[in-house]
């Protein structure tokens, strides 16, 4: 009998985590940013129930947003890092993640 290898996904969430966490210290974030980043995308997900990445949209970060205001009672630092966090991800990370690091590091 053939053993069975259980290959992650490419799209699987813990494997874009992953590898969102390496492109953020490319881009030089410290390892408290890379972590907090982390966990800010991990909430997203949460909240939305674990919808690919792809399929969300602005919307669906306003929404998030509008709920760490309104319902978490989240400080504004941390709604702004929360969203700081997502532009580097959707703006930066998903559309080419062949650019280099430094054509983002600005948004960081």
């Amino acid at each position: 009998m053939t053993p069975v290898i259980n290959a992650v996904p490419i799209r699987h969430p813990r494997y874009v985590h992953v590898k969102f966490q390496h492109y953020l210290k490319d881009l030089g974030l410290t390892a408290k940013q890379r972590k907090n980043y982390a966990a800010w995308l991990s909430r997203f997900l949460v909240f939305h129930h674990g919808k690919p990445l792809e399929s969300l949209n602005q919307q669906h970060i306003e929404h998030f947003l509008q709920f760490l205001a309104v319902y978490a009672n989240d400080s504004e630092q941390q709604q702004h890092e929360a969203h700081c966090c997502l532009r580097v991800f959707y703006q930066c990370y998903l559309p080419d993640r062949a650019r280099s690091p430094e054509a983002c590091a600005d948004t960081a």
